[in-house]
């Protein structure tokens, strides 16, 4: 197996087209081949980013759970998101 970083340009948030990028991006691209996008990079292009000062972290995981389940030993709940057990939902704070 062969890693081959490919350079793009830096997506900007809240909201970039993901698949612009990638269509300027890949042009070597075989059948076969596997692509590896990050988290970051998908939630800018789905318009998950907002700028911290607007950020309700609470508020927000409790809008994409199925089921909350308080952990106040751990200080962030367990959560059902999308049939997955995934701390907070998934929401995500850093960067």
């Amino acid at each position: 197996m062969e890693y081959i970083p490919i350079q793009t340009r830096v997506l900007q948030p809240p909201q970039d087209d993901l698949f612009s990028v990638l269509d300027d991006s890949l042009t070597d691209v075989r059948e076969g081949d596997v692509l590896v996008v990050t988290s970051k990079v998908v939630a800018i292009h789905e318009g998950q980013c907002m700028k911290a000062e607007d950020f309700n972290k609470e508020a927000y995981v409790k809008k994409a759970a199925q089921i909350i389940i308080p952990r106040s030993y751990w200080g962030t709940p367990l959560t059902v998101t999308n049939n997955m057990i995934v701390s907070s939902s998934g929401v995500d704070q850093s960067n």
